[in-house]
């Protein structure tokens, strides 16, 4: 598989998603990332905006503010029309460091912001530091890929996780209805490598065990797997 992959191929489970116009920049993040991480290029805001109501979403993505066509992600990102990817941490990149457009960027949810022109050291920290909590909000709860843990908001709950699992778990906290198939969580968490049936019950099992802990569960309706509250037995997400 190809570490970047143009916006015009299909849906892939990519680290992190791009949205750059200016091929320069676009090649700095290839060379800076690429090695690391499995990249989704975007040209403009109208294939980003595409992709964004796809059932798999990055775990980040990095938005430049200023877009062709006098556009601007921040266009997208503070409407209701982003609410599918509100549990994705996103970086806004500018060419400014204006004190008005770093509030915009917050304001409409960014979790940081990088000024260009960046060296390749300072985009990987702050690449890194967002990857490493991956937040639900309807869920309340918080994915920290540093520790294997996933913890309520505000809350000394947690449960401890395998790597397997969490990348499980975090597949589904990423698909915008919370259904995920079979087939995707197989070929996501392990790629290429052929894996048994049964090796993905085992892990769902031990998955299913820990969330007891964090009132959740997950079930699987032919052909999907869902997250649900053990509480009621209510979906966490609507459709």
């Amino acid at each position: 598989m190809k570490s970047s992959e143009q916006a015009s191929s299909p849906i892939a489970a990519s680290d992190i998603w791009i949205l750059e116009d200016d091929a320069g920049d676009a090649f700095v993040y290839e060379v800076a990332l690429s090695g690391l991480y499995r990249l989704r290029m975007f040209r403009d805001l109208a294939q980003f905006e595409e992709a964004a109501q796809g059932d798999i979403l990055p775990r980040l993505i990095l938005a430049d503010i200023r877009l062709p066509h006098g556009k601007s992600s921040l266009d997208f990102l503070g409407t209701p029309s982003a609410k599918r990817i509100e549990n994705v941490p996103v970086i806004v990149v500018s060419g400014s460091d204006e004190i008005e457009k770093i509030r915009a960027s917050f304001r409409a949810g960014a979790v940081d912001y990088i000024s260009k022109p960046f060296g390749k050291n300072a985009l990987l920290v702050k690449v890194d530091r967002a990857m490493q909590r991956e937040t639900c909000g309807s869920l309340g709860l918080v994915c920290d890929f540093s520790s294997l843990k996933i913890s309520r908001m505000g809350s000394s709950r947690f449960t401890q996780l395998t790597a397997r699992e969490l990348q499980i778990f975090s597949l589904l906290n990423r698909a915008p209805s919370l259904s995920v198939s079979r087939q995707e969580l197989v070929s996501t968490v392990w790629g290429s490598v052929r894996v048994s049936a049964k090796t993905l019950d085992v892990h769902l099992c031990n998955l299913r065990r820990k969330l007891e802990d964090l009132d959740l569960d997950i079930e699987y309706h032919r052909p999907i797997y869902q997250v649900v509250s053990r509480t009621g037995r209510s979906r966490l997400h609507p459709s």
